[in-house]
């Protein structure tokens, strides 16, 4: 072959790297962009129900309120909506935030008179907590700073409920020791979670284990199994 013609193939090649090069920086930016987009759309949404539910409490004389009524549908729209743009721990985030918002409502949705004061306030704790390690959590996701560890509470009072929420008397749950929900507020659970994290770990890790002895378990309680094998991910380092 000719010097020229490997110069010309050279060329063409070279050409053709470029190229894909330019193609992937502009698709790139392209989802960067978008996904700072939908982050902001997700905090401003959280940010409109939070201040809409914090407006019904009041810690004076212990009267509290459940969650507005169309905010779990909204949240749910918004995660259809921005899911493309989710990591699992983000997305991690939006089924807590869902989630608190269930534990406040009523057993009976349609008579507000039934509420359980002590579940209201819970929720609406829990909700804040999250709402705020979520705003460093997003910070994070685009690449600003943060010295605040987000994710680590977030796996640390997620996973504290989620040993609280279900009943498996065989691995000795909901937890009676020293994780109960019933005796702690959320910024204390943390703490405690951060205190005892090996025993936290270890109370995760024999959950998904008795999960995953059963395949049918692991379909049944799914969300339960996926919450699990991120909120090791995250404490089991």
């Amino acid at each position: 072959m000719k010097v020229e013609s490997i110069k010309t193939i050279y060329a063409q090649n070279l050409e053709k790297i470029k190229f894909d090069n330019e193609l992937a920086k502009v698709r790139t930016s392209f989802f960067l962009d978008h996904q700072r987009l939908s982050y902001a759309s997700i905090l401003e949404l959280i940010s409109e129900i939070f201040d809409e539910w914090a407006k019904g409490m009041d810690y004076e004389n212990d009267n509290f309120v459940s969650a507005p009524r169309d905010s779990y549908s909204k949240l749910q729209k918004m995660y259809y909506k921005t899911n493309l743009y989710l990591d699992e721990e983000c997305a991690l985030l939006i089924v807590l935030l869902q989630e608190a918002i269930i534990h406040s409502m009523p057993y009976d949705v349609n008579d507000e008179k039934v509420l359980d004061q002590d579940r209201c306030r819970a929720a609406f704790d829990r909700f804040q907590f999250f709402f705020e390690r979520g705003v460093f959590l997003f910070r994070e996701k685009i690449g600003l700073n943060s010295t605040a560890n987000s994710m680590n509470d977030i796996a640390i009072l997620g996973g504290i409920i989620l040993i609280n929420r279900y009943h498996f008397s065989e691995i000795e749950l909901p937890h009676k020791g020293v994780f109960s929900i019933r005796r702690h507020s959320v910024k204390e659970l943390v703490k405690i979670g951060n205190i005892h994290i090996q025993e936290l770990i270890n109370e995760l890790r024999k959950f998904k284990t008795y999960l995953e002895r059963d395949p049918q378990y692991e379909v049944f309680f799914n969300s339960a199994y996926l919450e699990l094998v991120i909120y090791l991910k995250v404490l089991d380092k």
